[in-house]
């Protein structure tokens, strides 16, 4: 009797270690893939553009905004000194504007900017997320 499950027993364990070792190639095989920085940037190149180019539309909007505010302070400069004189001289004890620096169609488009940023990145993270999740999750 217990010369015939010992072969059983034999194949049965070979079986395993066989699913073991292909188990472990498969592992060892999506380590390498997940290391392999330069297959993941050719595989996600479209995902790549789009998020330099993103990058390149924020810089580009910010050095856009930030010379709109320079030349718009430029140019409000001397109406600007003339109010703080009148100031000066009607109240000398309020010199200090309450006013914001910038106005106000200048700061609601910089608030729909940034807005619009944030709705985007939100949007290429969540999309960025589903795909990485395996299928069903």
């Amino acid at each position: 009797m217990s010369a015939d499950p010992q072969p059983q027993v034999e194949k049965t364990a070979d079986r395993l270690r066989d699913e073991f070792l292909v188990t472990l190639r498969e592992l060892d095989r999506r380590r390498h893939r997940a290391m392999d920085v330069r297959g993941l940037m050719r595989d996600n190149r479209r995902v790549l553009i789009a998020v330099g180019a993103g990058l390149a539309a924020v810089i580009i909007v910010i050095a856009g905004t930030t010379v709109a505010l320079s030349r718009s302070r430029r140019a409000r400069l001397p109406s600007r000194r003339m109010q703080g004189l009148r100031r000066a001289w009607e109240d000398p004890d309020r010199l200090a504007s309450l006013a914001d620096d910038r106005p106000r169609p200048l700061g609601i488009l910089i608030s729909l900017l940034k807005l619009a940023v944030v709705a985007a990145g939100s949007q290429l993270i969540r999309r960025t997320v589903q795909r990485a999740l395996p299928e069903g999750s």
